[in-house]
């Protein structure tokens, strides 16, 4: 009986980035505390990311925006925990590891 939010992270960056814009209707904090209240928030895709500096910084802001108010948040990618850690950075796959973890699915894709 909660909310939850189902959104890709590319889809997170591009409304981040609409505050930027001229006349925007949000601010970056307003975009921010819009994905920290859903009780559960899946972002799908996060290997897609470019990992850039600022998608960097931006991602780590709001899981641990979401880590500090103890919501539950579930990511998912096509990628391996090495890989996963490289792309996240030590430090959000610990903030994920202690309140969760990790499930690796490895079974063929249903899509091909």
């Amino acid at each position: 009986g909660k909310a939850a939010l189902f959104i890709t992270a590319q889809r997170i960056f591009m409304t981040f980035k609409g505050a930027f814009e001229d006349g925007a209707k949000r601010t970056e904090l307003q975009v921010l505390e819009s994905f920290r209240r859903p009780p559960l928030l899946v972002i799908d895709e996060i290997g897609q990311r470019t990992e850039s500096d600022w998608e960097n910084r931006t991602f780590f802001e709001l899981l641990n925006a979401r880590y500090n108010d103890m919501t539950d948040t579930i990511l998912t990618c096509n990628l391996n925990g090495t890989d996963l850690t490289a792309n996240l950075g030590p430090s959000l796959v610990d903030r994920m590891k202690e309140g969760g973890g990790m499930i690796e699915c490895n079974w063929p894709s249903f899509r091909a």
